[in-house]
């Protein structure tokens, strides 16, 4: 994960979810979240669009820190 993007996390094998606002966040409106998933989907996918990963998520590149992203 990017320090960049959390700041002060630390590299451990597991994170409890419920550490972080933003997950308590998307799960409290998971079901708002998959009904807007579902309306794309029923109209052909138009207006979805694909991820696209950062250009520091390239392979090869290093963080700050020397170590790999």
């Amino acid at each position: 994960m990017c320090p960049d993007l959390v700041p002060k996390l630390k590299s451990q094998p597991f994170w409890d979810p419920s550490s972080f606002e933003s997950v308590k966040l998307v799960e409290a409106n998971f079901d708002v979240i998959k009904q807007e998933l579902m309306e794309i989907r029923a109209n052909n996918g138009q207006g979805f669009q694909p991820y696209r990963a950062p250009s520091w998520a390239e392979r090869g590149n290093q963080a700050k820190d020397g170590g790999e992203r």
